[in-house]
């Protein structure tokens, strides 16, 4: 799976999905050692696995030049067939691998996505084999210091997830540098190596949540389980975006240790204002390797009033009543017999 880890992730956004970018290097050197099929497999198994109903797909291609191959919204089981099939049919043979004007087109576009749907969450993910090497007639027409001005507020806003994966060679360090400005981290995996969309954790809450009448606040318990991976890896909780109308908090370090396969652990979060909902939620873990692979789980979250329970100096006072209710029948009864006998 290409998507190395998940967020935490608490939105409101009930309409529209989340908007994910496929940029591949299409550059000849792609299919030596039948790398370029291996990553369009894998894209093809994640858009049959792991897209949703309102979900839309961005699938750009960069070479000798770079392009949008296709823009879909996902609405049934035939847009999907249409996103695979193109996937299947997109080919590298050029000469080229320009891809300071991926970033660039790619910013672009998450410019308009930013502005017209804010609260919408972006992933991108940027596949190569290559350095940046535009065509000799294109080398000082953009740089990367040039899309760091550009876009850097678009690549970096809360909802915005970019994932750079390189097979079989380390960035240089110009785009090392043009990384970390970024705030994105690099994935570095051997040729033969490619993320398979497939789920090693699960993730499950409660869809109803009680809260607390006076307070607003309620415990939300995260359960992870089924994890499939070696032993010993941390997972980090971290929280990205939430409706306006909540906070999180968490009451101690967020995060949890894999002890061996199969384990089942929890995880805390108290959520503060939580009168309303329901609200759409995902959810989800961060691995510190970025190797974890997961299934995405989406959930509508009902918060509802806690019942509430009645204090015990109160059913203490309500018993005396009772008690003293019933000496009070029983004397009057019995002044009531007297008063017969008489």
């Amino acid at each position: 799976m290409i998507r190395v880890g998940i967020i935490l992730l608490i939105h409101a956004t009930m309409l529209l999905g989340k908007t994910v970018f496929f940029a591949v290097d299409i550059s000849a050197s792609m299919k030596r050692g039948f790398l370029f099929d291996q990553v369009k497999d894998s894209l093809i198994a994640y858009v049959d696995r792991v897209t949703r109903k309102g979900d839309r797909a961005i699938l750009v291609g960069f070479g000798s030049d770079v392009r949008i191959y296709d823009e879909i919204r996902i609405n049934s089981q035939v847009d999907k067939i249409r996103l695979m099939t193109k996937l299947h049919k997109l080919d590298a043979q050029d000469r080229f691998t320009w891809m300071t004007k991926a970033f660039a087109l790619v910013g672009m576009k998450l410019r308009e996505l930013n502005r017209t749907e804010p609260d919408s969450i972006k992933d991108i993910y940027i596949f190569t084999d290559g350095i940046n090497e535009p065509p000799p007639e294109k080398e000082d027409s953009l740089t990367f210091e040039e899309i760091i001005r550009r876009y850097i507020g678009e690549f970096t806003k809360k909802n915005v997830f970019t994932y750079y994966i390189s097979f079989g060679i380390q960035p240089t360090p110009e785009i090392k540098r043009f990384l970390e400005k970024m705030t994105i981290k690099p994935i570095i995996r051997p040729r033969q190596k490619i993320f398979i969309f497939h789920p090693s954790v699960k993730i499950e809450v409660s869809d109803t949540v009680f809260y607390q009448k006076t307070t607003g606040q309620a415990n939300l318990l995260v359960t992870i389980k089924e994890l499939v991976k070696s032993e010993g890896m941390r997972l980090n909780f971290k929280i990205v975006s939430i409706p306006e109308s909540i906070s999180i908090k968490f009451l101690e370090k967020p995060g949890v240790t894999i002890k061996n396969v199969g384990s089942v652990d929890t995880v805390s979060v108290i959520i503060e204002g939580a009168k309303g909902g329901p609200f759409v939620v995902d959810i989800g873990i961060e691995a510190e390797d970025r190797e974890l692979i997961f299934e995405p789980k989406e959930i509508s979250i009902s918060f509802q009033p806690s019942p509430g329970k009645v204090p015990s100096f109160l059913f203490l006072f309500v018993i005396i009543i009772i008690i003293f209710l019933l000496l009070i029948l029983l004397l009057l009864s019995r002044r009531q017999k007297q008063l017969l006998h008489r």
